[in-house]
């Protein structure tokens, strides 16, 4: 099985992962607080060029696939 591509939108489902549990012991307040600024950046960037589109263009605004968006979307995604 092949990695995934690294994408803006993989890279904000990770942030999502890492920031939604207690970090490691050793990463700082402030590297912290850098990630989730920049989750909640990348949210807004989505929001911004995907407002109006239908499901099915979406994805392709963002060049993610369906199944991606998808889950990314549905409770619990980091686009919920």
């Amino acid at each position: 099985m092949s990695r995934p591509t690294a994408s803006w939108p993989a890279i904000g489902a990770g942030l999502y992962r890492l920031t939604s549990v207690a970090p490691p012991p050793w990463v700082s307040d402030a590297t912290l607080a850098a990630a989730r600024a920049l989750l909640a950046a990348l949210r807004a960037d989505v929001e911004r060029v995907t407002a109006g589109a239908t499901r099915r263009d979406a994805p392709t605004r963002i060049e993610a696939g369906d199944g991606s968006w998808l889950r990314w979307t549905r409770r619990g995604g980091w686009l919920s």
